[in-house]
């Protein structure tokens, strides 16, 4: 293949492997976009695919990985994007790509459809980097703009441009310059007022610089926010910045999210807050009841499902945990997590057998739908060339047995027989 000029998946993977920093700097994308962008300028657009379809898989919350791959040119773009959506159910990039797609193809009530289940996985974006947040709110501003919204359009620019400027807000902040962080946070709520976050940021910041009056209307505003802005893996700020830390600011929770909670019993994320709650006031058993009914309202909450198995640790019967804990194996999509998930439960197991068939049903629900790809050219006996989609997931427990062989557990004990 090198003597030909052809590009492979495994090629830019040797690549991305080295050390080559300065030049990914200088390029400002990653490498194999940028392989795989010069592949398409010259027409070598199979070549480029391959290596979309590789580089979107190991980086399915990448917007710089889907932009490749629909320039790439599939056949088929949506059926890929469905494929990579069905992979990992609480990633909602696919979707967003998706309705984007289907936007340029001038289907409009589909892609709205389609951008609205996106946005209800995870409103704030939380996972992505600064500057690249809410992507999916500006595909949806220009879906309402097609559609002849251009105020509800306008409303959603401004949401973005917001949170931007929060941004900017929290590189002041790091650098300790907290009156013009202040300011800046104050200043995005002019443009957009029912952004939980920044409400809780600018609250949680007057607080702490002594101005608890100010700080108030702010937390209680940002507590009213709350449970319409959560999604199934909220990467929810107010965790690590203390929102619920002090007397004051758990009395105005327990107002608002008691009374959200009479007006709306059947809303999980009211149930999840409570729960969030109850731990912030080391009530655990109440947080455990308020994460079940959160679970029980809707069985998709990941996080619901993952702090209910936190508290349940010193709370719960080891039965009721590893039930739980399988739940969350079951849902959860990524590979580490799922893993971590089955080797405290391995412990518990005294055969093999038994934790064969743990394995099983925590990586059934799982498995991926093939993606439709073409091997490269390869002897028939070349593992990573003949088989495309393992070489794409050589870290992905495909089987029972590679889950059962990739959990800590059994790779201390195969460390151990192998210095016998």
């Amino acid at each position: 293949a090198e003597a030909e000029g052809i590009w492979f998946e495994d090629d830019i993977r040797e690549v991305e492997a080295r050390p080559v920093y300065s030049i990914e700097y200088d390029l400002k994308i990653p490498i194999s976009v940028a392989i795989g962008k010069a592949l398409i300028q010259v027409g070598r657009k199979d070549e480029a695919y391959r290596i979309a379809i590789d580089y979107v898989t190991r980086n399915l919350g990448n917007d710089a990985a889907y932009e490749f791959l629909v320039s790439s040119e599939p056949k088929d773009i949506i059926a890929e994007l469905d494929a990579l959506a069905s992979f990992n159910a609480y990633e909602e990039r696919p979707l967003i790509w998706k309705a984007k797609v289907l936007l340029g193809r001038g289907q409009i009530d589909e892609a709205e459809a389609v951008i609205k289940a996106a946005i209800a996985i995870d409103p704030s974006d939380g996972e992505q980097e600064h500057g690249k947040r809410m992507y999916a709110y500006t595909v949806y501003a220009n879906i309402l703009e097609k559609k002849g919204d251009a105020t509800q359009a306008g409303v959603l620019r401004e949401t973005v441009r917001a949170i931007r400027l929060a941004e900017k807000a929290d590189e002041y902040l790091e650098v300790g310059l907290i009156k013009r962080a202040i300011k800046m946070y104050d200043e995005a709520l002019t443009i957009f007022g029912d952004a939980y976050c920044i409400q809780s940021r600018l609250a949680v910041n007057l607080a702490q610089a002594g101005r608890m009056p100010e700080a108030v209307a702010h937390y209680r505003k940002a507590y009213e926010l709350m449970a319409d802005s959560f999604g199934y893996v909220e990467t929810h700020c107010f965790g690590c910045e203390d929102a619920f830390v002090g007397e004051t600011q758990q009395k105005i929770a327990e107002e608002v999210f008691t009374k959200i909670a009479e007006e709306r019993p059947t809303k999980p994320q009211i149930h999840y807050l409570l729960g969030y709650l109850r731990e912030a006031q080391n009530r655990m058993q109440e947080a455990i009841m308020h994460y079940k009914r959160a679970v029980e309202l809707d069985s998709k909450y990941l996080n619901a499902w993952k702090r209910l198995g936190e508290v349940g640790k010193q709370n719960l019967p080891i039965e009721e945990l590893e039930s739980i804990n399988t739940k969350v194996a079951q849902l959860e999509p990524r590979v580490g997590a799922r893993k971590s998930s089955l080797d405290w439960q391995m412990r518990e197991k005294q055969t093999f057998a038994e934790a064969y068939h743990l394995a099983e049903s925590s990586l059934a629900p799982s498995k991926a739908p093939l993606f439709k790809l073409k091997a490269k050219p390869a002897p028939e006996d070349d593992y990573y060339s003949n088989s495309f989609r393992r070489s794409s997931f050589l870290d992905e427990p495909r089987t029972p047995g590679d889950g059962l062989m990739q959990t800590a557990v059994f790779m201390r004990l195969a460390s151990l027989l192998e210095r016998r």
